[in-house]
């Protein structure tokens, strides 16, 4: 115990230091209101640590038999959060054979010294009429009615015993005030994160709590231990009670998330953290699927007699039935009083409507995301059967799952789905993670409008993008955290730079780097900013600088088209090979929409830039006026394309639209054009095939290079105008267009599955080398 004391007050320090001066989560500054706020709730804090181990300390001297109490057929209410645990748990302690812990003593009372001087108070408040009690209710009242729609409480309502890790600083609510705390982190992934001395330390200390609760209120009864908070305990839990049971609560991840996202916003907020914070959120997702996963994992081990599964409509629908049911599945009594009781809070259960309201967008998240993210959870029999959902399909034949653990960490410049290098690694990421691969994707993030993950700085000739200047100790902690066996790298900027030189610290880790643009080549376009001055000469000297040494720090280098292959190979590539391009699941699996009508509305979606040819785009929309032009995304060209699209009646610019908002543009046009002068590869092209849509692409598109793409493609000649090409795509009958639009879906199923499959080469065989055909 005198080992977690120290440890405790030591990090205490350090944690209250950082508090000060250290971002709350990597990316957000901090703010002198955050910090008014941390320098009043500290000295609280340190206050009630300093009072709990008094108690303990006490105990040690005046109530050793409390080591004695043997606890006998404990009950475990786990789950995920905002599955209904909560009320499960207050129902079930209405039972007189269970004793659980109360708010107060899991806030004030945690040792039997406490616990006695409490109740002591408490009898002498009675007998002098319970002003006391009178005044604590008033607090009450006014001090907890925020939480009601949230997690209604009191100081004597039964309250979950994760509390009791308060004392040695491990218990996970101290990441509201504390998000950039690793330790906070590592507990809410207890079985896999914390080292095996320091889990079992933890372990032993809450089973010490336990028996001092049991001591105090009877060791005769039987423990009511309720902790959403212990899912990621589950396994050291079975090993820890051999005659436990346990409940365990779950609920559709998608509903879950965003509950529990609105219900940490407040106390986020208080403390000054971002409440949309974008590094937060990403490791609660992390942290849920991990939730659900080592549940089913951990109570696969116990006898089927000693556990049962929930979800929340049980909860609502039949909740009497399913206790009883339970009851008589861990053969326990079942009084005439509880039964009663339960029929009431039954018919209560079955009118109750939660006041708690939040929408996925309030978090920046899409259901169809996050169904993807969560594949693997979906996946999982126990899961499946709880939720009344099938188990998800296996990978198709054509996959070749690699063996667990594959870990990978992506550090990049671009933001997930922000343009085509962004897109790219936010699918790969998607399609690995749903084979069972730990995939982090280290990168900054662009949400509503806004960049998150450093400071932003105005990429020079587009004012629509930035590149981010990265806090190299948040980036520490990801890659520590992910603790990868393979890193890709797939942009020259600062974010993958920091990474590069953080990756090479570390011992027998690959490193690969993805090559997806010639700036170079840019330059000849852009000149505006390229060429002139100091800075042209400045940008180039850097880009070359960093593609070099990227590519000499590299065991592979992969591009997207042959010619961008041997490209990289005159730059000093040692070891080169071609890589194909993932489509994001949900263009894959969202129904198709059939290509049955004559050809009427045209897409072009990309970046608003010169080298995207948006003058052949206005040319053919002045030239074909019975067609509509719709024109998605950001760049240099919008001001020239709103005066276009003022003049011409059949032009309509949509702005920067999101992956899901884009899925459904393609599905409403007939043509996706793509008419670029450079264009490494054109990855919209490849995700309009996905849904079956006929794609124009000029022949500077390096997809053109892919020989089982080409037949999904119509190409323009070498001389043609779009104006030409379109109207030549308008002469050919329906038939024409629907057969090209099927060689075009079966031929991106085909690449999509072909370059999953070699990117696991690389990264779990470690078989450096591109693409075998193309």
């Amino acid at each position: 115990m005198l080992k977690l004391f120290f440890l405790t007050w030591r990090r205490f320090g350090a944690w209250s230091w950082q508090a000060l001066v250290v971002s709350p989560d990597g990316e957000t500054a901090v703010s002198w209101r955050r910090r008014l706020v941390m320098l009043a709730f500290l000295p609280l804090l340190a206050l009630v640590l300093l009072l709990h181990w008094l108690g303990l300390f006490a105990d040690e001297l005046l109530f050793r038999g409390e080591r004695r109490v043997v606890i006998r057929e404990p009950l475990f209410i786990l789950g995920v959060p905002r599955s209904g645990t909560t009320t499960l748990h207050h129902i079930l302690a209405q039972d007189p054979q269970f004793t659980t812990f109360r708010t107060w003593e899991c806030l004030f009372a945690l040792s039997v010294s406490a616990r006695r001087f409490w109740l002591a108070l408490a009898r002498v408040d009675g007998l002098i009429g319970q002003p006391g009690r009178r005044l604590v209710r008033w607090i009450e009242r006014r001090g907890f009615a925020a939480l009601d729609a949230v997690h209604p409480m009191s100081l004597d309502s039964p309250e979950e015993d994760y509390f009791a890790l308060l004392p040695v600083l491990s218990c996970f609510i101290l990441v509201l005030p504390f998000p950039f705390a690793e330790h906070l982190w590592r507990v809410g992934r207890f079985d896999a994160d914390l080292k095996p001395d320091e889990r079992q330390a933890l372990v032993d200390f809450h089973y010490r709590c336990l028996q001092k609760h049991l001591y105090v209120h009877g060791s005769e009864k039987r423990l009511l231990s309720k902790n959403a908070a212990f899912a990621p305990l589950a396994h050291s839990l079975v090993a820890s009670y051999s005659d436990a049971r346990f409940i365990v609560c779950v609920r559709d991840p998608v509903a879950a998330l965003p509950s529990q996202l609105s219900s940490i916003r407040d106390g986020l907020a208080f403390f000054g953290v971002p409440p949309q914070s974008a590094a937060i959120r990403e490791r609660l997702i992390d942290q849920l699927q991990f939730y659900y996963l080592n549940l089913s994992q951990a109570l696969a081990t116990v006898p089927a007699e000693r556990q049962a599964w929930l979800q929340l409509g049980d909860l609502r629908d039949q909740l009497d039935a399913r206790i009883s049911t339970i009851y008589r599945q861990f053969d326990w009594p079942l009084g005439a009083e509880f039964s009663a009781r339960l029929v009431l809070e039954a018919r209560a259960s079955a009118r109750y409507q939660s006041r708690h309201r939040y929408q996925l967008a309030e978090f920046a998240l899409d259901a169809q995301e996050l169904a993807q993210q969560f594949a693997a959870v979906y996946a999982d029999p126990n899961i499946a059967a709880c939720l009344g959902k099938a188990p998800a399909m296996p990978a198709p034949q054509s996959i070749a799952p690699q063996p667990p653990p594959l870990r990978v960490a992506i550090l990049s410049d671009a933001a997930p789905e922000r343009n085509g290098v962004g897109a790219y690694y936010r699918d790969l990421t998607e399609h690995l993670r749903d084979i069972g691969a730990q995939v982090s994707l280290i990168s900054p993030r662009y949400r509503q409008g806004r960049w998150y993950g450093g400071v932003p700085l105005p990429l020079p000739g587009d004012p629509t993008q930035r590149f981010l200047l990265p806090n190299p100790w948040h980036m520490l902690r990801r890659l520590r955290r992910s603790r990868p066996q393979a890193v890709i790298i797939p942009t020259p900027g600062p974010w993958a730079m920091l990474g590069l030189v953080l990756a090479q610290r570390q011992h027998n880790l690959r490193i690969i780097v993805g090559f997806h643009t010639h700036f170079e080549q840019l330059a000849a376009i852009n000149q505006d900013w390229w060429l002139r001055g100091v800075r042209g000469y400045l940008a180039r000297t850097y880009l070359n600088f960093c593609n070099r040494w990227l590519f000499r720090a590299s065991d592979l280098v992969l591009a997207n088209s042959q010619h961008m292959v041997d490209l990289v190979r005159t730059m000093g590539a040692h070891t080169t090979g071609l890589m194909g391009t993932p489509i994001a699941k949900r263009f894959l699996d969202t129904p198709l929409c059939p290509l049955n009508r004559p050809l009427e509305r045209v897409l072009f979606a990309g970046r608003l830039a010169p080298e995207k040819n948006l003058q052949a785009v206005i040319a053919a929309a002045e030239a074909l006026p019975q067609l509509h032009f719709w024109i998605a995304g950001e760049g240099p060209m919008r001001p020239w394309l709103q005066q276009q699209a003022q003049r011409l009646a059949n032009v309509e610019l949509l702005g920067w639209i999101n992956r899901s908002a884009l899925l459904t543009r393609i599905d409403q046009v007939d043509a996706l054009v793509l008419p670029s002068t450079v264009e490494s590869f054109g990855t919209i092209a490849l995700e309009a095939m996905a849904r079956a849509r006929l794609v124009v692409v000029s022949p500077q598109c390096g997809i053109l290079s892919w020989k089982q793409l080409q037949q999904g493609l119509f190409a323009m000649a070498a001389d043609e105008s779009l104006t030409e090409a379109l109207t030549r795509l308008q002469q050919l009958d329906v038939s024409q267009r629907q057969q090209i639009a099927r060689c075009a879906r079966t031929a991106a199923e085909t690449i999509n599955a072909d370059n999953l499959n070699n990117w696991l080469k690389v990264l779990g065989k470690g078989q450096l080398r591109g693409i075998d055909h193309v």
